[in-house]
């Protein structure tokens, strides 16, 4: 009788460690996301009434999927990850799991939910409108458009020209 060679090498084909390593990737995956809809798990989030609150006007901030909203304090950080960055304290969550803030600065905000133990249980990232537009911001508008479209006028002039 000839020798066929091992079952396995016959019935498997031949594995690359890259096969391996994204099976065992998507399995574990799998496993996790099975295991967080088995077990019900509900991550914390904050919802702002407004999507994009002015400078200055009060908002309702609420916090959900925490099992006691008190022991929640509430942060902003105003223009975060910069070197001008303000972290200002809001206040702890009430009961209804609501507080309220009203933004000082316009701009990139991260509100930051934080336990018990000052670690963050969420955060949420809101862009806080001025509530005019910004005097300065329209002179350097207008100043960029005439240079803009004079420097297209007199080029097209001096094409035409010729």
């Amino acid at each position: 009788m000839r020798n066929r060679g091992n079952i396995l090498d016959r019935l498997l084909p031949r594995l690359s460690p890259r096969f391996c390593l994204r099976f065992c990737l998507q399995f574990s995956l799998g496993l996790i996301l099975l295991s967080s809809c088995i077990t019900g798990v509900r991550a914390a989030e904050l919802t702002v009434d407004v999507d994009h609150p002015t400078r200055g006007e009060t908002v309702h901030v609420r916090i959900s999927g925490v099992d006691d909203p008190t022991q929640v304090e509430l942060s902003a950080a105003y223009r975060p990850g910069s070197a001008t960055e303000d972290v200002i304290p809001v206040g702890r969550f009430g009961a209804d799991g609501s507080v309220a803030w009203t933004p000082a600065i316009a701009g990139l905000s991260r509100l930051s939910a934080l336990g018990g133990d000052g670690t963050a249980v969420t955060t949420r990232d809101v862009a806080v409108r001025f509530d005019s537009s910004p005097p300065l911001g329209i002179l350097i508008l207008l100043v960029a458009g005439l240079l803009l479209f004079g420097g297209t006028t007199v080029m097209l002039r001096r094409a035409l020209e010729d």
